[in-house]
């Protein structure tokens, strides 16, 4: 039995969309729900939402398919679009509308000769997909000779640091492709939506806002009026009274300075839970906080328990979520609270409340 627990929280997913509303009063809402709705379970997710949202967002065509098989009538986007016929085909059958962000697709569109609904997607900087801005004027009117182009969109870069003047250069790029044509825009992710800058246009894309979570390093999802949907819990194991001396973990990174009690928490990277945070990595005990020691196991962790006083087998240790924001934990393990979220395996047992 597992003993690592995402609790889900259903008030706080609908609270975060009408923030997002609230933000971006006169835009449209795409939800990203790809990769399994960031970790949270995409069929829970889809559901609770449909209501709150114009359309979906997915990367691939099978997370699209499994989409469409919750959601029957709305708009679900394949970010990555269509890499041969047969893919096209599916999409077209599914009712999918494709991102088209190259010529070889193009090439596709043209020898199937379906008269598809699709996304025109520009590359002002991100360097990933899309027609560069420089030709995405000629490439446009290609597509609109094989498609119905539903929505310009494009992609900022570095829309988590809200001062990088990058996401102004990009927006003027947009803006000069885009400004004197009558089709819907899109370039607001999440860090887009909630910059000092108005990049919302007509639509908005939101990923972890949607979960409450910020992007910014700079801003916390609190001060947003944002509620995080998960808070990941394991339990305490078991209880080491540990020597002066004795080395605790893989590689003996951490020496006892005392004769100490030692806790072993039943979760590691083995349920997604990083290896790589720094010496001062904590989580939380009792409504308090003591510190993660040594290594990170697949399946298990220790933690100081010096100064906590009355702590049991059986405890239940707060990994993040509450008072240890997500971010903050992404932030000591060197990476982006997508990451973490993403990371989580099927091991971690999903509850809603």
């Amino acid at each position: 039995m597992s003993t690592v627990f995402a609790s889900l929280d259903a008030d706080a997913l609908i609270h975060n969309l009408k923030v997002l509303r609230r933000i971006a009063p006169h835009a449209r809402v795409s939800a990203v729900v790809k990769d399994n709705a960031y970790g949270h379970g995409i069929e829970e997710i889809a559901k609770r939402i449909h209501h709150f949202v114009d359309a979906y967002c997915v990367a691939t065509l099978a997370e699209g398919l499994e989409l469409r098989r919750l959601i029957a009538t709305k708009p679900i986007w394949i970010l990555l679009g269509y890499h041969s016929r047969s893919d096209l085909r599916r999409m077209v059958s599914s009712n999918l509308t494709p991102v088209i962000h190259s010529e070889y697709q193009i090439s596709i569109l043209r020898r199937e000769k379906l008269r598809v609904q699709a996304i025109f997607e520009v590359d002002t900087g991100m360097g990933r997909l899309g027609f560069h801005h420089r030709d995405a004027t000629a490439f446009l009117k290609k597509v609109q000779e094989v498609a119905d182009v539903k929505l310009l969109m494009s992609h900022l870069a570095c829309a988590d640091e809200m001062e990088n003047a990058f996401s102004e250069e990009q927006m003027h790029r947009f803006t000069q492709f885009s400004d004197l044509l009558s089709i819907p825009k899109s370039i607001a992710n999440s860090g887009g939506i909630i910059s000092v800058n108005n990049y919302q246009l007509d639509w908005i894309r939101p990923g972890l806002l949607v979960y409450g979570v910020t992007p910014l390093v700079t801003k916390s999802s609190k001060s947003l009026g944002l509620r995080p949907v998960m808070t990941l819990t394991a339990q305490l194991l078991a209880i080491r009274q540990m020597s002066r001396g004795d080395s605790v973990g893989y590689g003996a990174t951490f020496t006892c300075p005392e004769d100490m009690p030692v806790g072993i928490v039943g979760c590691g990277y083995g349920d997604g839970y990083p290896r790589s945070l720094g010496s001062d990595a904590i989580v939380g005990l009792n409504r308090g906080f003591v510190k993660i020691l040594g290594r990170v196991s697949m399946d298990s962790m220790a933690i100081d328990l010096r100064g906590v006083g009355d702590a049991n087998i059986g405890d239940q240790i707060l990994l993040w979520g509450g008072d240890l924001p997500i971010e903050a934990v992404a932030k000591n393990a060197g990476t982006i609270p997508n990451e973490l979220l993403t990371r989580l395996t099927s091991r971690v047992v999903r509850r809603w409340t």
